[in-house]
């Protein structure tokens, strides 16, 4: 198993399972917008982020494991692609526990699986791996002490590991997000 993989799970099971952070809990759910500078790269950063989060705010500092998959089929051209990543944010309440401020980073490593058939129905499968930093800003707007809205903006560096690829890009998302 990828040491990467091992290091994300004991992360998980440490800040899942730990009574230490057990103060506020919550789930998220990340939408991506648009990219517009996309079409014209290679990859897009916006295929190296998690959709699925979950939440842990301690004091003003807030943990995000997260977690997404996006399965494309492009006649006979299969792209799956296994996104697992970390957000360490630090926030700042600015108006009444009603709107954060944060910024922190985001890791993520994406695990690509491609399986391409020619017309003889040969099968070539391949693995990637992309890892990607980003530093990331944000606003969160609370509707009450369970669910929010915020918006964010991350400033991607994407390392491909095949090659010396490296990409730099920008990206917006939108995460609805649920306390308990």
């Amino acid at each position: 198993m990828n040491t990467r993989l091992k290091i994300f799970q004991f992360i998980m099971y440490i800040i899942i399972f730990h009574p230490v952070f057990s103060q506020e809990r919550g789930l998220s759910l990340g939408f991506r917008l648009p990219n517009i500078t996309s079409p014209y790269q290679d990859h897009s950063s916006s295929f190296t982020e998690p959709t699925f989060y979950y939440t842990h705010r301690i004091g003003g500092i807030r943990l995000e494991p997260g977690f997404g998959m996006l399965h494309i089929d492009d006649n006979g051209r299969v792209n799956t692609y296994t996104i697992f990543g970390i957000g360490t944010l630090k926030e700042k309440n600015i108006i009444d526990n009603t709107l954060n401020r944060y910024f922190g980073v985001r890791l993520g490593f994406t695990y690509l699986l491609r399986d391409d058939r020619d017309d003889w129905d040969e099968k070539d499968t391949e693995l990637e791996i992309f890892t990607t930093i980003s530093p990331t800003i944000g606003l969160e707007y609370l509707f009450g002490k369970n669910f929010s809205i915020s918006g964010e903006i991350l400033f991607n560096y994407l390392s491909y590991n095949k090659s010396e690829y490296h990409q730099f890009d920008t990206s917006s998302k939108i995460f609805l997000r649920f306390y308990f």
